[in-house]
């Protein structure tokens, strides 16, 4: 058995990565068999070549570049902007849990490409002549090699990784003990207000209108994103958002264009907006004083929202900002373009 093996850069601005492929080639049916089993037989290039009297070295020259243009390399700069999407829209890969993964998908000569992860939708976007996935990462997820499903012409997977992430603890003290222990009634209030928030989070639409994203409000971090929350001595679910801490009353703006598809005042999360940006890109303003926008109405980036407040579960005044990407939370820093600078709140003394 002889084998090709080809080692290359595939992707603009990619760095370090590349893919490698080493493949069995054997005259009766080695490659033909290997690219079957990347669902080639879609198309009528097997048969084709393989009644086509061109020599057999011919005949893996092609198929061996056809593999190629058609196998997606990982675009995993870890840390670096990715900007030049469509609307001036960018971000920063950080395939950590709560990070972003940013996968190259294929050239932009194919039709756009379905891409999915863990049978969620996952957003793509043009980039210098390439598709690029932007895929959400859940906290819960542990380190290792992970899968993306995509189909455009032929159905074939892309695989990124992991790594690990150990984010601090946060202890905190909640005077309200009912927001740390629910009563009956309470918890029934929740499992109603928990399904109005999973349909929100999920949400999908077609229409991406997206732009570079903004701080939707003044004020400095008070937590970051995926700290381990401690509530009065009791363990709870990371920290799935980033808070800015302000005075109670200062706006809040759309941190990029949007509709806003849910409002109201949920028991934890107390009066708060969801944004849908497309694609499955979504934005949570929690903790309001004031809900300044209605159900269904279109806002723009910058567009006043709300007012800081204290509502829900809180030690202070501020806003809790989330940002959704194929379903599930992710770092909203990673959204914000290498200029925006945000205050962390001074360490105690």
């Amino acid at each position: 058995m002889r084998r090709i093996l080809y080692t290359g850069n595939l992707i603009p601005d990619s760095g370090s990565q590349c893919i490698k492929m080493s493949l069995p080639v054997t005259l009766s049916q080695g490659l033909y068999s290997y690219l079957k089993a990347l669902s080639f037989t879609r198309h009528s290039i097997l048969p084709t070549l393989a009644a086509s009297g061109i020599p057999f070295r011919l005949q893996v020259g092609f198929l061996t570049l056809l593999l190629m243009a058609s196998t997606p390399a990982l675009a995993q700069n870890e840390g670096r902007w990715k900007a030049g999407f469509e609307n001036g829209f960018g971000a920063r890969a950080a395939a950590i849990p709560g990070g972003i993964a940013i996968v190259d998908v294929g050239p932009t000569r194919l039709p756009t490409p379905e891409v999915s992860f863990g049978k969620k939708k996952v957003l793509v976007q043009k980039n210098a002549g390439r598709w690029i996935a932007v895929v959400g990462i859940p906290l819960s997820t542990k380190p290792g090699t992970y899968t993306l499903d995509i189909f455009s012409t032929v159905a074939r997977q892309s695989t990124f990784r992991v790594n690990a992430k150990n984010y601090p603890e946060q202890r905190l003290t909640i005077k309200n003990k009912r927001k740390v222990n629910p009563n009956p009634d309470d918890i029934k209030r929740i499992a109603g207000e928990s399904k109005r928030m999973a349909k929100a989070k999920s949400t999908w639409s077609e229409n991406f209108q997206a732009g570079p994203f903004i701080v939707p409000s003044n004020g400095v971090v008070s937590s970051p994103f995926g700290l381990r929350r401690v509530y009065n001595n009791q363990p709870r679910r990371p920290h799935a958002g980033l808070d800015i801490a302000a005075p109670e009353g200062t706006p809040i703006r759309a941190a990029s264009n949007g509709i806003v598809i849910e409002a109201g005042d949920f028991f934890f999360n107390g009066k708060s907006v969801f944004l849908d940006h497309g694609n499955g890109l979504l934005s949570l303003y929690s903790h309001m004083s004031k809900i300044l926008v209605d159900v269904g109405q279109a806002v723009e980036s910058g567009e006043l929202i709300g007012e800081v407040g204290q509502t829900g579960r809180v030690t202070g005044p501020h806003l809790h900002w989330s940002v959704g990407l194929n379903g599930t939370w992710v770092d909203p820093s990673l959204l914000l373009p290498p200029e925006t600078t945000v205050q962390p709140l001074p360490a105690a003394e």
